[in-house]
């Protein structure tokens, strides 16, 4: 062989190991063709859409229920001098002239309006026709921290839920666990005396309770029970999944980064593949490679396995765990730039990790 024909050689087998590193390295960084949009875990969708019908924001439920500081109007139609503007004090009482002192926190407008009807008629008003208007609510925030998709804080002006605070920061995230912490404040009343020995009674905190709620019981089982009403000062938290990942690339129809299941029950190689949306044509499944890394840790341990009698059922399955990359070798090209992975496996797992797909 001349001189100018083994350097025709080399240059060719350079361009296939330059092209297989670069067809590896784009599928790796996730230049695959994309679902397109956000990618949502499966049964996210279904999760917000739960969300949207158990909340009444989308509908006229839920009055408004008075508090301390809230100032309303109260009139009696008819009755000029029976026209007053209050506010509500820090015990829920309003002072109404020939009325007197009444508790009216933790009531509607419309309960009050009865409550006076019946405290007017028929010694001081006979049938009065009785109107109670909010005219400046009171400052109720909750904050919804953590996997929504509007975290911050919401000031509600009425009776509202847990599925209604979610609704209002946008839904779930992508990344929401499975689960959320409620932090709320219990109220006690205590009674005050002044320095005339005159008595009053206020609500004061006795400290916070943190409840945590399964999403799923919730959203997926119906459990209406968990949808527990939310009071201003509460904090609901939903925290990111820690998802644990494993990775299929080589000659599948569908490369890229999947989550484990959750739960105890074992997940296996073919099933991994399945996800992968199965082996292509070309795929050379008896030398596929199973790549263990240890944990917390670059050590890796390289298993040879034959995929295609695991498929076929003559050889016992494989259980898949976190940062496993399961490897199906196909064309030559691809082979080599395989083996290019040992020179810079850390960008590998890198790029893997940031690829396009990550389903549950």
């Amino acid at each position: 062989m001349t001189a100018t024909s083994r350097q025709s050689s080399i240059t060719c087998e350079l361009s296939i190991v330059l092209l297989s590193f670069c067809v590896l390295t784009a599928s790796l960084m996730g230049q695959l063709p994309s679902t397109g949009g956000d990618v949502l875990h499966a049964g996210e969708k279904e999760l917000n859409q739960s969300i949207k019908a158990m909340s009444s924001i989308y509908s006229n439920d839920g009055e408004y229920r008075l508090g301390g500081g809230d100032l309303i109007e109260v009139s009696v139609y008819g009755v000029q001098m029976f026209e007053h503007s209050l506010r509500i004090n820090s015990s829920g009482y309003i002072n109404l002239p020939l009325v007197g002192g009444m508790k009216i926190s933790g009531k509607t407008a419309s309960e009050v309006e009865q409550a006076l009807k019946q405290r007017l008629h028929p010694d001081i008003i006979k049938d009065p026709h009785v109107s109670v208007f909010i005219t400046e609510y009171r400052s109720q925030p909750v904050l919804v921290l953590g996997a929504v998709t509007t975290p911050g804080q919401y000031q509600i002006t009425r009776q509202v839920r847990l599925a209604d605070m979610i609704a209002m920061a946008g839904g779930l995230g992508p990344k929401a666990a499975d689960h959320l912490t409620l932090q709320s404040r219990t109220l006690q009343t205590v009674t005050l005396r002044d320095a005339t020995g005159s008595a009053s009674e206020v609500e004061a905190s006795s400290g916070n309770v943190l409840t945590e709620i399964d999403l799923n019981d919730l959203l997926v089982k119906g459990n209406l029970s968990l949808n527990v009403p939310i009071k201003g000062g509460d904090v609901i938290n939903v925290p990111e999944r820690e998802d644990k990942l494993f990775y299929v690339i080589g000659e599948v129809n569908g490369p890229g980064a999947f989550a484990l299941p959750e739960g105890d029950q074992k997940f296996l190689l073919t099933q991994a593949i399945a996800w992968a949306g199965g082996p292509q044509k070309t795929a050379k499944l008896n030398k596929g490679l199973l790549i263990r890394y240890e944990k917390d840790s670059d050590v890796r341990t390289e298993i040879s396995l034959d995929f295609k009698k695991i498929l076929a059922g003559l050889r016992p399955d494989v259980g898949v765990q976190a940062e496993d990359v399961i490897f199906i070798p196909g064309s030559r090209a691809k082979t080599i730039g395989y083996g290019m992975l040992n020179v810079v496996p850390s960008l590998a797992r890198d790029a893997i990790v940031y690829g396009p797909r990550v389903r549950r």
